[in-house]
């Protein structure tokens, strides 16, 4: 199907009788919206590529996890209605991950910050808002991990100084080999979030470690992926709406240690992990959405937003599968 141009996929899709047709791009690289456009199917639907509206008036639905995108909140972002679904796809640990080690600052008698998200995700503001913490907490330090190859690290340093915060108070890390990587995170008792572009698979890499992440939900579709595995791991008091808010929780979740330890040992079991039961509930929750859409336009009535919730089975009535 990528090989073909836009009226071979046409005829192609019209030709099979597509009833409903799912978008997995959005404005990604090699996205075929241009096709979706031309109106291909009578349902379409964008899903998991992109995190924003396409912005097609002939795409008729997101499907998004109810966390990450609560109900009436975010629909004036997007052209398209949103379907919130019960779960999105869960994450899949590593194997050979070290164990959870326990929380440096019981030992260390100072709390270690730890960072991993990419370079390009750090600007000044996200530096402001760690700097005003780091500066409530003198004897707090920072890790910085995943920094790129031969990079001196001047920018942030300068960044750093900037606030206050002295340069032997940090620890730079360059990129290593996984294993290396996730044990890094023994040395951090708390992540610290980037926004307005916050982390996701080094997010939940980090609360497979036990570390969990203190990020800033400013609002915003791209800026809700930690505050939705947050909000799933039921730990809602580590997500902040602003930079004052961030600083003060950060002193309060610092100001628990035995809570933020007690946190640290039980995050793994926290997790959606890929069980068959966990899937189950993915397809599941994604085919009773897709029903729900076909009816609607069975009906003739126009697509509207809805929470894709699966109903609750009858009693003693045996369980199907998607």
């Amino acid at each position: 199907v990528a090989a073909l141009d836009d009226d071979e996929l046409e005829r192609l899709v019209r030709a099979d009788g597509i009833d409903i047709l799912i978008d997995l791009s959005g404005h990604s690289a090699f996205n075929r919206l241009p096709a979706f456009a031309r109106r291909l199917a009578p349902v379409q639907a964008s899903w998991i590529g992109y995190p924003g509206t396409t912005g097609l008036a002939a795409m008729d639905y997101y499907l998004a996890d109810r966390k990450f995108l609560p109900h009436g909140q975010y629909d004036h972002l997007f052209t398209e209605k949103l379907v919130q679904l019960p779960l999105s796809l869960p994450f899949e640990p590593v194997t050979s991950a070290p164990d959870v080690g326990p929380l440096p600052a019981l030992a260390n008698g100072y709390v270690t910050f730890g960072s991993f998200n990419r370079l390009s995700k750090f600007n000044g503001e996200v530096i402001r808002a760690w700097g005003l913490l780091l500066r409530a907490l003198p004897d707090a330090r920072l890790l910085v991990g995943g920094m790129p190859e031969r990079h001196d690290h001047a920018e942030v340093r300068a960044w750093l100084e900037h606030e206050g915060i002295a340069a032997h108070r940090v620890d730079f890390h360059g990129r290593i080999v996984l294993h290396d990587y996730l044990k890094l995170h023994q040395q951090v008792d708390l992540c610290l979030d980037t926004f307005p572009y916050p982390g996701g698979t080094t997010t939940m890499h980090a609360g497979w470690m036990g570390v969990p992440t203190l990020t800033l939900d400013a609002g915003t579709v791209t800026g809700r992926q930690t505050a939705c595995f947050l909000e799933h791991c039921g730990l809602h008091h580590f997500v902040a709406h602003s930079v004052d808010d961030f600083v003060a929780r950060g002193l309060a979740i610092c100001g628990d240690l035995p809570a933020l330890a007690a946190t640290r040992a039980t995050l793994r079991e926290r997790y959606a992990l890929p069980t068959s039961d966990t899937m189950t509930r993915i397809t599941d929750g994604v085919d009773h959405a897709l029903r729900q859409m076909w009816r609607r336009w069975c009906q003739g009535l126009p697509p509207a937003s809805f929470e894709g919730t699966l109903p609750a089975p009858p009693v003693d009535a045996p369980h199907q599968s998607a």
